[in-house]
């Protein structure tokens, strides 16, 4: 199947009154349909008040919803979307059928969902087992993004759900396959709060596949609002999957495929922004990620299944049920990598990660070197306190807790003078 999101013929469209949406997780009719071939037809009604809300921009093949309501995207979209009402709530919703992680909890299965886009298809998608992009049973409701550079911040460009700084609306999404292309799935930030976010299928291209973005990302996963909440989904995706950047917001019951770069759980880049008081629980990390070296001291943390650059005024970070289960023959040299900068230190910080028995720990010193658990602080810093609860399990199925020997040493362990580490 070819999708194009080109200049599209304006044609029959369900708007305000329709009836809810099967298998979406919402009961409210919507308001607008959005269709590949008919996304031209949202705009018949701009002159006269734009009743359904949206309004459609083929040259940078974006949706702008500008009221609240509920939006169903039918089928195959091509298309980015941007959020911007002044109001209420926002849902975009989708005929998927509820996420079920049995549908992923192989390798093989994992295997299927892949998205190997190139940049610069405008939208024009070909998805099944023979193209560029498959996610079998999750395809009733798919967003396939459009690459948009972004000439401020060239690294940083918009993502394929997110919201405008103008939006004031908290915002919803259910049911949805995400197909990302060297940028971020969802960034729902500005103007939201309390908004949820269900059943969602991301799949970004690996490292190094993407032409559209600098560096090879192939794209991350989902950022988080103010106290909004991911839950239920599977993220497969080429850079940090789950980001809880704002106050408040959670997430639970994910599983992460990374392909080589990013982090399964990236608290932020910088304390700027992450604001603390939020939590990560029931977490399952697949895949794996290329070494990073102690020597990374960019802003954010490096490439870890737990990462962030934290510090200052944020209250509580949370990542507890972790549970890290690398592919066949595969590895995470960095399980843990977080970097706390000047400043006042966090008020709490816990960590609760079940390895599994063929999780291989990293202890490499020197110039290159590379531990399982890394956290930076300044020397002339004021001492900051990690709880860490680590166990691996063993073949025999039983776990063993994996600590340092004492609050600032041990073999799998980089810890500074101004870092102690404890058990909870």
């Amino acid at each position: 199947m070819t999708l194009s999101s080109g200049p599209a013929q304006a044609g029959a469209r369900l708007t305000a009154g329709a009836a809810p949406i099967a298998g979406s997780g919402t009961d409210e009719p919507y308001r607008a349909r959005f269709s590949n071939g008919d996304l031209a037809g949202l705009n018949d009604d701009n002159d006269s008040g734009n009743a359904d809300g949206v309004r459609w921009t083929a040259s940078s093949h974006t949706l702008l919803v500008e009221q609240p309501g509920t939006y169903l995207l039918d089928g195959l979209v091509a298309a980015n979307i941007r959020i911007a009402a002044p109001t209420g709530t926002v849902t975009i919703a989708g005929r998927n059928k509820p996420y079920d992680d049995r549908d992923v909890d192989s390798e093989a299965e994992r295997a299927r969902f892949f998205n190997l886009r190139r940049g610069g298809d405008l939208g024009v998608v070909t998805a099944g087992p023979g193209g560029t992009v498959d996610a079998p049973g999750y395809l009733d409701s798919a967003l396939v993004a459009v690459y948009a550079p972004n000439p401020a911040d060239p690294t940083n460009p918009d993502s394929a759900i997110q919201a405008a700084p103008n939006n004031r609306a908290a915002i919803n999404l259910h049911n949805l396959t995400i197909f990302g292309d060297g940028q971020n799935a969802v960034r729902p930030l500005q103007g939201n709060n309390g908004g949820v976010m269900s059943d969602l299928v991301v799949v970004t291209p690996p490292f190094g596949v993407s032409s559209s973005r600098p560096r090879g990302s192939g794209g991350g996963g989902v950022e988080i609002g103010q106290n909004g909440l991911l839950r239920d989904s599977f993220l497969k995706v080429g850079d940090d999957a789950i980001k809880p950047k704002k106050t408040g917001a959670t997430a639970r019951s994910i599983r992460v495929q990374l392909q080589e770069s990013g982090a399964a759980v990236q608290f932020g880049w910088s304390p700027a922004q992450s604001e603390g008081d939020v939590v990560v629980d029931g977490v399952v990390v697949n895949g794996w990620l290329k070494r990073a070296t102690d020597g990374d001291l960019r802003v954010g943390a490096g490439e870890s299944v737990v990462g962030g650059s934290i510090g200052g005024a944020e209250e509580n970070y949370v990542a507890r049920n972790i549970r890290v289960q690398p592919d066949a023959g595969r590895s995470f040299p960095n399980i843990a990598r977080l970097r706390f900068p000047e400043g006042p230190a966090v008020a709490s910080v816990k960590l609760h990660l079940l390895l599994s028995a063929d999780t291989v720990l990293t202890g490499i010193p020197g110039d290159q070197a590379t531990y399982s658990f890394v956290f930076l602080r300044p020397n002339d810093a004021e001492q900051q306190v990690v709880t860490l609860d680590v166990r691996r399990e063993t073949t025999h199925g039983s776990a063993r807790p994996i600590l340092p020997t004492t609050p600032r040493f041990a073999r799998f362990f980089s810890i500074p003078d101004r870092v102690t580490v404890r058990n909870r």
